[in-house]
């Protein structure tokens, strides 16, 4: 088994935003005083622009029977990000049961700031085919760019963490590093979640050590005094390839980034993320989803602010790929109680493009038919055919509250899926409007449909934590 596992990490997106203005001290002079004369004066004062400048230290290592087969001619070492300097993480021979370590240690010096982890995602590669890979994976191509499977077979944990180590060139090694706190981290969490959760921007919490967080939200990272002060937490990166992972990763690789992007605190109490392409609601950079998707390339990530939007026809269908469209509860399942205000989508949505993410929204059937011409039902569909697009394959659902039964149809479904594959459903709240509804179906072959963690408040359900196959 041969593995060309390439990881490249921390390619920083910007060295970061104008600093945040400081104030110095202003001396005062009094003029002599004469017969009914007053001179008063207020002189030799500044202002001194302060600074704003991102440092991430970071440390990496292999952890395998045999490191050194495992980096491969690659690298796996320690250092620091400044300016336009980046860093890689390179192994050229992991296999089953090899596993790895990742810190990122942020300072922002001189002033506060927002800070962002972000990524601008990954690539899988096939690398062609061995001949025992070939018995369990039907996709190929050299170098194979999407075909790859590396990036689903690593697990990966990550939490806040504080170095505590002594020596800088040790900055590796996990047992130098104290948890503070583990991110949500959902079972089998993936290399391939992790990247695609960063592709819209993570705001870090600079005060990670409330058992919960803090309860007002993320909090700015604190102020280092200088290059060498680690005023904030660190990030830290488990990852390991389980033992039992078969023969489909022969000769896969995997490339991605991981970046850091920071904005003052100061006069900022509603920082903008700088990983977001485009914004929508009353203040955004549009006013209708249609729209910023109109105007969208692939890859962008569209955010949407609280509020009603309307699609069900053919100019609401989503037909960028690798489009990220995130409403104001991203990140929180579709049942939780933490959830804020909504982005309602009077849908249907039309998902018609390969691998389009949605996530956060609340997306009712409010236009949806029973049957006849489409519109036909279900709050969401893909690949349903036409103008509304013939391809779905690798959607993401996520964290979405999803309502049928709106209308009095004589069917009503959550989602229907029609010839689309590699898709995953996933933290969302199937629930039912006026009228009985089913959470979804999947129809024209092939499909395969992910479908976990969802919570069924409808009529009908179907199975939980399953994949659906023909």
């Amino acid at each position: 088994m041969s593995n060309d596992s390439k990881y490249s990490l921390s390619r920083r997106k910007a060295l970061l935003g104008l600093g945040t203005v400081g104030v110095a001290g202003a001396g005062a002079g009094v003029g002599t005083s004469a017969l009914f004369s007053d001179t008063e004066s207020f002189e030799d004062n500044t202002l001194t622009a302060g600074e704003l400048n991102l440092i991430v230290d970071y440390g990496t290592s292999v952890d395998s029977t045999n490191a050194s087969a495992a980096i491969d001619g690659g690298q796996a070492n320690n250092g620091t990000i400044d300016g336009d300097v980046s860093a890689e993480y390179v192994l050229g021979d992991v296999k089953p049961g090899d596993g790895g370590f990742l810190a990122f240690c942020p300072k922002v010096v001189d002033n506060p700031a927002w800070l962002w982890a972000g990524s601008n995602g990954l690539t899988d590669s096939e690398n062609g085919l061995t001949e025992p890979e070939g018995e369990v994976d039907s996709t190929g191509g050299d170098p194979g760019d999407g075909n790859g499977e590396l990036s689903e077979n690593i697990q990966v944990t990550v939490s806040y963490c504080e170095y505590t180590g002594g020596d800088e060139d040790d900055r590796g090694n996990p047992e130098n590093y104290d948890t503070i706190r583990e991110l949500n981290n959902p079972d089998d969490y993936t290399l391939a979640d992790l990247i695609k959760d960063l592709r819209s921007g993570f705001l870090l919490d600079g005060e990670p050590d409330h058992d919960d967080g803090d309860p007002s939200g993320a909090q700015a990272y604190p102020a280092s005094e200088g290059d060498s002060d680690q005023a904030g937490p660190c990030l830290c990166v488990d990852w390991e390839i389980p033992i039992d992972v078969g023969n489909e990763i022969q000769s896969d690789s995997v490339e991605f980034d991981i970046q850091f992007a920071a904005a003052q605190e100061r006069n900022n109490s509603d920082p903008e993320d700088p990983f977001v392409d485009a914004t929508v609601g009353p203040s955004g950079d549009f006013s209708t989803i249609e729209s910023a998707v109109d105007n969208a390339d692939s890859g962008d990530v569209i955010s949407v602010a609280s509020g009603t939007y309307q699609t069900g026809n053919t100019d609401g269908v989503l037909d960028v790929e690798d489009l990220i469209l995130e409403g104001p509860n991203a990140g929180i399942a579709g049942d939780s109680t933490d959830r804020g205000s909504e982005a309602v989508i009077e849908g249907p949505l039309f998902i018609g493009a390969d691998n389009i993410c949605v996530d956060g929204f609340e997306i009712r059937d409010t236009n949806a038919n029973s049957g006849g011409p489409l519109p036909g039902p279900g709050a969401v569909q893909l690949s349903v055919g036409g103008a509304y697009g013939d391809s779905a394959d690798g959607t993401t659902l996520r964290n979405n509250v999803i309502v049928a039964g709106t209308n009095d149809n004589s069917t009503n479904l959550g989602f229907v899926a029609e010839g689309a594959v590699d898709v995953t459903i996933t933290q969302n709240r199937f629930t039912e409007g006026g009228f009985s509804a089913t959470t979804g179906a999947a129809f024209a072959s092939p499909y395969e449909i992910e479908f976990t963690n969802n919570t069924q408040d409808t009529t009908n359900t179907i199975p939980s934590d399953t994949t659906f196959t023909p």
